[in-house]
């Protein structure tokens, strides 16, 4: 198998003039920084662009979703710092993003990947440089749960939680178009929900359950075992090549994905080439209570992701 990393520019285009009908200036700079551009060699779906278990439509990189974030966030804002927050949420993600929360048995919350954001804006002298011409403060930007529109509680629709849910049903389970898309971010309004907080809410209970409907699907994948034993293996895999000294956990905030790849591919230990070759040309998994010896295998609870909506003022279910 190659490295699954086509890309799909002209549909992610599209799908970014869906999101709002302007990209302000600003997002463009921000977006170059080299932080950011660190991202941009790090998947959306952690670890399931590089093995045929899974075949994902095109790689779609966490700065693609970040950017989609901050996009959603300025469509229904028009506030800088906001999207500014939402474009750094996933600053200090490094490579194969949850599968290193796996490494770290942060297997429910899948926050651990989160702690460095505040001291990657502030040690960047590009993005220091850009605040101060723009008189924003880090403490605005650096965490973006203080922003009920950006980011909420599950089962609320969040701006992130919108996003990779939209980007996924179009490359993970390839569930819809873009077309799709259009149609259902149409119908997306700012209401205020049971707590007084704004949320994104839809207009219209059949395009609430035409999301739903769809996303369902991405949410019973990440429960399954397929997903689980992707992620738990680059977790494994990780750990023992950390242990063998070939790299150091730090190296996943220096190397991008596909430089870990080759660094795993070529480290001269036969048990982790071989292992990681099966790996990448798997093609499904088998289930049951008994495992044959010598086979890999994982047995993990994780975390559920899920949405019930507003539906002007009433949740879906």
């Amino acid at each position: 198998m190659g490295l699954q990393l086509e890309k799909a520019d002209d549909t992610i285009k599209a799908y970014y003039k869906i999101l709002s009908d302007d990209m302000p200036e600003f997002l463009h700079e921000y977006s170059k920084v080299p932080e950011m551009q660190r991202i941009g060699a790090i998947g959306l779906n952690c670890g399931t662009d590089y093995t045929d278990i899974f075949q994902n439509k095109y790689f779609y990189s966490r700065l693609e979703h970040s950017i989609g974030v901050a996009l959603i966030i300025w469509n229904f804002t028009k506030d800088k710092e906001q999207t500014l927050a939402g474009l750094f949420h996933d600053i200090a993600t490094p490579s194969f993003s949850h599968c290193i929360d796996y490494l770290h048995k942060d297997y429910m919350e899948q926050e651990t990947t989160e702690c460095r954001t505040r001291d990657i804006i502030v040690q960047s002298s590009h993005i220091m440089a850009l605040l101060s011409k723009d008189k924003i403060l880090v403490d605005d930007v650096c965490d973006y749960k203080k922003y009920p529109i950006a980011d909420n509680s599950s089962p609320q629709l969040s701006a992130d939680r919108l996003e990779y849910t939209l980007s996924s049903g179009m490359t993970f389970t390839k569930e819809w178009s873009i077309h799709d898309v259009a149609d259902m971010y149409r119908d997306l309004i700012v209401l205020n929900n049971e707590e007084g907080d704004p949320e994104i809410a839809f207009k219209s209970q059949k395009t609430a359950e035409k999301f739903v409907g769809g996303a369902s699907k991405m949410w019973s994948l990440f429960q399954s075992n397929e997903d689980k034993i992707v992620m738990q293996f680059f977790a494994d895999i990780i750990a023992y090549v950390i242990n063998c000294g070939i790299i150091e956990e730090e190296d996943l905030y220096r190397y991008s994905e596909l430089e870990i790849i080759r660094l795993i591919e070529n480290c001269g230990v036969k048990e982790i080439q071989d292992a990681f070759f099966h790996f990448r040309n798997a093609t499904h998994v088998c289930e049951g209570d008994f495992p044959p010896l010598g086979r890999y295998s994982v047995s993990i609870d994780v975390k559920k992701r899920y949405i019930n909506p507003l539906v002007m003022q009433t949740r879906l279910v």
